[in-house]
């Protein structure tokens, strides 16, 4: 049976969604979501769509834009998704798929629908336990509608060391010029910045890249306090679309994060994905000695192939050993949904 063409309407609230390819981890460091903002933002703005709302998962991303077109919502999508699966890949050395082949999209007609939509969004962290409160995680974009560095201390640059200085003065004349913070950039904007100076430096450039619209999504709540309290208290929903939640905390992803920066590994270089053997047998071995993160969670993080015909998670190394034969939990079957989980 054809499903049914969902109809488009011009000016509408639309919620979109992208996951990545196999529900496998999207951004592992600040430095992945600066990238994918970058593109996101710029595209955006260079397209006349305006953003009520955003935030970067682990392995999807949520949004919520108005569009005059479907074809303009379908091109900024694919255009944002090429610029980071590309970005991506020359980083990390990898090639092949980053994202789903499709991304999908749910329209708001309603008021009441809109607010539960970014209720929904900005509640994300809170249902995969990274956070208490949506205006708490800093990818959910919510603090920065009310201040300049919600996340660190306040830059003040006549106080500023040279080298952050230096710093804020590279970032500040690429983005006059229009350009997209790339892997590069960053790492010449942060390679001499101490952990203070870090996260004052990732503050100034979400500042400075984003046009998130926060008095319009504040309107359809009375204004910008009276939509950060809703938040609080509701948690949302999203029923134009058929989803299958899995209830796993995502803190798991931020535990393995930390066992491969213990090993040693770099984050935007992403070796870790590669490791063949022996290796990637070790970081398996780790992640489940070391963290609380499922054998499904796990495969996601490594970006390793599942076995659908198996109840188990088959991995295989380059001589033909599968992973599956060490103890591990079973996971049970499950059904690719339209929506990330």
């Amino acid at each position: 049976m054809k499903r049914k063409k969902k109809e488009f309407s011009r000016g509408v609230p639309t919620h979109i969604y992208q996951k990545g390819f196999d529900r496998r981890v999207l951004f592992f460091c600040a430095k992945d979501r600066l990238v994918y903002l970058s593109f996101f933002f710029s595209e955006a703005k260079s397209r006349g769509i305006q953003v009520l709302s955003i935030v970067l998962m682990f392995n999807h991303v949520h949004a919520t834009i108005i569009c005059q077109s479907e074809r303009q919502m379908i091109a900024f999508n694919q255009e944002v998704e090429r610029r980071y699966a590309s970005a991506f890949n020359r980083a990390s050395g990898k090639t092949g798929p980053v994202f789903m082949n499709a991304f999908g999209w749910a329209q708001k007609r309603s008021d009441a629908d809109v607010q539960s939509n970014l209720c929904y969004l900005a509640n994300n962290p809170v249902k995969k336990k990274l956070c208490r409160r949506g205006i708490d995680n800093q990818w959910t974009l919510l603090a920065y509608g009310k201040e300049r560095y919600p996340f660190s201390d306040p830059l003040a640059l006549r106080k500023a060391s040279r080298k952050m200085r230096r710093a804020v003065a590279l970032a500040k004349d690429s983005m006059k010029r229009g350009q997209v913070l790339s892997y590069p950039l960053l790492d010449r904007i942060f390679a001499d910045l101490d952990q203070r100076e870090s996260r004052q430096m990732v503050d100034y450039l979400i500042q400075n890249l984003s046009n998130v619209d926060y008095e319009a999504a504040a309107r359809y709540f009375g204004d910008y306090d009276k939509m950060i309290a809703a938040f609080d208290v509701t948690t949302g929903a999203e029923y134009d679309i058929s989803e299958e939640f899995v209830p796993e905390s995502d803190r798991p992803y931020e535990e393995m994060i930390k066992v491969v920066e213990q090993e040693g590994y770099d984050l935007v270089k992403k070796a870790f994905l590669s490791a063949e053997g022996e290796e990637k047998m070790r970081l398996i071995k780790l992640f489940r000695r070391r963290t609380s993160a499922s054998e499904r969670q796990i495969r996601r993080f490594l970006h390793l192939p599942f076995n659908p015909a198996s109840k188990k998670l088959g991995y295989e190394d380059y001589s033909g050993a599968r992973y599956s034969d060490f103890p591990g939990p079973d996971i049970p079957d499950y059904v690719y949904s339209d929506f990330p989980g």
